[in-house]
């Protein structure tokens, strides 16, 4: 082999490397996107939100509305959108809550839909992301707060 082969290698290996790498972090992430657009999930993730009670979105729909229009139905329709990707978020109603300082913070509040979505994501990827975290890492995690960081 010439010097130039030779040295031509390493940035080989790391090109094939990074192939590799690309194929397996693309076949991971179409398995997690399946996940999420399952019916259970999609269903477990719209009773978290129906428990939440929150308030309607930009398109103004309820869960009122959902249930008379048929939660199955709302749900194989949504089920549908992710399948095929065409589902995109919707935008959001911003709102003012007002603060003990006087002044208002902004909330902004999701399409039920983007709700659904949004948990049903949350349920997929929270327990991959879970078992990298030390103990102490509280942030963003299911029952921790800054409160049990202090203690």
């Amino acid at each position: 082999m010439t010097s130039t082969v030779v040295s031509g290698l390493p940035r080989q290996f790391i090109e094939i490397a990074e192939n590799i790498l690309c194929v397996r972090f693309c076949s991971i992430c179409s398995s997690l996107y399946y996940k999420i657009y399952r019916m259970d999930v999609l269903r477990y993730a719209y009773g978290c939100c129906r428990v939440n009670k929150g308030a309607a979105g930009v398109d103004g729909q309820t869960f009122d509305d959902v249930e008379t229009y048929g939660v199955e139905k709302w749900l194989g329709e949504l089920v549908e959108e992710l399948r095929v990707k065409r589902y995109k978020p919707g935008a959001v109603r911003r709102v003012y809550i007002p603060k003990p300082n006087g002044k208002l913070r902004p909330l902004c509040i999701p399409c039920l839909k983007d709700r659904v979505c949004q948990t049903a994501a949350t349920l997929v990827l929270d327990p991959l992301f879970e078992v990298d975290l030390l103990p102490e890492q509280y942030a963003y995690r299911r029952r921790q707060d800054a409160k049990n960081a202090i203690v």
